[in-house]
């Protein structure tokens, strides 16, 4: 959708159930009262983490053959030269590590009413864990399953609690 996103994995785009619960979270979290999460404000998720908003940017000069867009606009039956496209960063901040890079791709009619936002992609990046290189798969983190736990997705099936 823009030059910066073009090397980072959509993660909307991945058939996976714990990949999808954790957008839906995300996407969530980033909306606060029918508004975006205000930039420089913490929306507190799960277990000791939160998503803190960076910054939300109108997107003018987007890729018009971007192929989710062009999806989106046919099965919306909306022009590529009406859409509305809001480019939203946040830092995801976990118990293992922090400022985690996330990017959210919203089409909005009304700027006005978050609720009313289109999830066009959720992008993820972080360190490689041996690598000093980018990642952009949750998955690819050794972090992945603690962070599941932790946004409560997924049961802590290693608890030191007893039954």
């Amino acid at each position: 959708m823009t030059p910066e996103l073009e090397k980072k994995t959509n993660l909307c785009e991945i058939d996976d159930m714990h990949y999808e619960e954790f957008c839906d979270l995300l996407t969530d979290n980033a909306i606060l009262d029918d508004k975006l999460l205000p930039e420089k404000e913490t929306n507190w998720i799960g277990n000791v983490c939160n998503l803190e908003a960076i910054s939300h940017n109108e997107i003018k000069d987007f890729d018009k053959n971007n192929k989710i867009l062009l999806r989106y606009t046919e099965w919306s039956n909306i022009s590529l030269d009406n859409l509305k496209l809001i480019h939203s960063k946040y830092y995801l901040n976990t118990q293992a590590e922090e400022n985690i890079k996330i990017d959210i791709v919203w089409e909005t009619s009304d700027k006005n009413h978050a609720l009313d936002y289109k999830i066009l992609g959720v992008y993820f990046e972080n360190k490689d864990d041996f690598e000093d290189t980018p990642n952009y798969l949750p998955g690819n983190s050794g972090y992945w399953e603690e962070w599941l736990v932790d946004l409560g997705i997924i049961e802590d099936n290693y608890s030191d609690e007893e039954d």
